[in-house]
């Protein structure tokens, strides 16, 4: 059983106020302890890298402010201990 978190989207994931910070590494690692904690087998981050658009209102974050996924894995293996982590990276 997986979770998959999607790159930052600005209407999905991170579009709930109590999501906190798109970027910060703490929000990512509070999300893969919970998953942890809900005995899923591995947590999957895609990549994307494009600029998004939702009416009219362009989120740059999505490139710019981003950790990249492996770093972001990294960090997760260090306080996750039996969940498996996978993530999509770009090839550029």
């Amino acid at each position: 059983l997986a979770a998959q978190l999607p790159g930052i989207h600005n209407v999905t994931v991170w579009s709930d106020p109590r999501s906190e910070s798109q970027i910060s590494i703490d929000s990512f690692i509070r999300l893969a302890q919970t998953v942890e904690r809900g005995k899923f087998d591995f947590f999957f981050l895609a990549e994307g890298l494009r600029l998004r658009e939702h009416k009219g209102q362009v989120y740059d974050l999505d490139i710019a402010g981003r950790p990249e996924n492996l770093t972001v894995l990294s960090a997760l293996a260090a306080v996750t201990t039996r969940l498996g982590l996978a993530a999509t990276v770009n090839a550029t």
